[in-house]
């Protein structure tokens, strides 16, 4: 599978490399952006917990809302999927 994709910054443009978001449970949670892409006009962001290189990758949904960002979890399988492949091709790349 090939997506079209295009690498993007809006995240980091906005809020710098190192973001802080809660969680369900309302604990703040301190990331660090890996990438940022769009994939057919929606907008993902991979993070890593903030302090440990070798800590799991977490992939997001970013959408717009008005001057800033809400960061969601992907729910769906198939769109989780379809955002992890893209960043498998990303890393590759690089």
């Amino acid at each position: 599978m090939n997506e079209t994709y295009r690498e993007t910054s809006g995240l980091t443009e906005a809020f710098g490399p190192d973001l802080i978001l809660e969680d369900e449970r309302g604990h703040e949670e301190h990331y660090r952006v890996v990438t940022e892409m769009e994939i057919d006009q929606q907008h993902y962001a991979v993070l890593r917990l903030h302090g440990d290189p070798d800590e799991e990758a977490f992939l997001f949904r970013v959408v717009p809302d008005g001057d800033g960002f809400i960061v969601e979890d992907v729910e769906d399988d198939d769109e989780w999927e379809r955002a992890a492949e893209v960043y498998r091709q990303i890393v590759c790349r690089h």
